[in-house]
């Protein structure tokens, strides 16, 4: 019994020491993740694992462990001697993202359709009560607050909980994009609207037409934050250039 008690122990012991690089790891993604996403890291800056070892006073091996797992999630690329650099988002990434965002929140709202309940509904309601005073007010803080709220419900209601991984982490990487988005003229209460209509299909139980309007809505986003990006963001880079 002895030798089966420290036969146990020595796997405890084991498990322990693999985890606690992965919880440390796990910690520093989120650290520098929640810089990236705050604009406390500016798109095109270069990190190294050098830096975020001094700064938290931890070794470098979580540190790589986590700006790996970062790069791959498309939020920074490594460069030879350079370290990691925050990667900007071009309009070609837009365009490949808002594509999988276009269908997967279909999906999503779909779900949320097939399986919600009451009292989401109501939730819902409540929320894009508060987005239509927000738009009401020109509040951008307010209304993407309301919109961060509706798809935290989203996640509550829907059964898919892979499906609501995959858009939380693309919708975080779209934070700033959907930020700006907001500020255009019209468009907090355009997507009140869009979103008002999306909840009635979803309170009559209409997967296919809350799917088909969610669509529309983020296509209709899309559009409009190319057409910024194209004809007033780009012309005036190549006249400082």
């Amino acid at each position: 019994m002895k030798q089966d008690s420290r036969q146990t122990a020595g796997k405890r012991q084991k498990a322990d020491s693999k985890g606690r690089p992965k919880v440390l790891r796990d910690r520093v993604y989120a650290y520098i993740k929640n810089k990236i996403l705050n604009w406390q890291l500016k798109a095109g800056h270069y990190l190294t694992d050098k830096e975020i070892a001094e700064e938290l006073h931890i070794s470098r091996t979580p540190i790589r462990e986590a700006l790996s797992f970062l790069e791959y999630e498309g939020y920074l690329f490594r460069e030879d001697r350079r370290g990691w650099r925050i990667r900007t988002l071009q309009l070609d990434d837009l365009q490949d993202i808002f594509e999988i965002k276009i269908v997967l929140e279909g999906l999503l709202v779909k779900d949320v359709a097939e399986h919600y309940t009451a009292e989401g509904v109501d939730e819902l309601q409540k929320i894009i009560k508060r987005m239509g005073a927000a738009a009401e007010k020109n509040d951008i803080e307010a209304w993407w607050k309301a919109d961060t709220d509706m798809y935290a419900v989203f996640f509550t209601q829907a059964h898919n909980s892979r499906l609501c991984k995959l858009v939380r982490d693309m919708n975080e990487q779209l934070a700033k994009i959907h930020i700006g988005a907001s500020a255009l003229e019209g468009r907090m209460a355009r997507s009140t609207a869009e979103h008002e209509a999306i909840l009635e299909c979803i309170r009559q139980g209409d997967s296919e037409k809350a799917e088909k309007l969610q669509k529309k809505h983020n296509s209709s986003v899309y559009k409009e934050i190319e057409h910024v990006i194209v004809h007033l963001v780009m012309p005036f880079l190549n006249q400082e250039e």
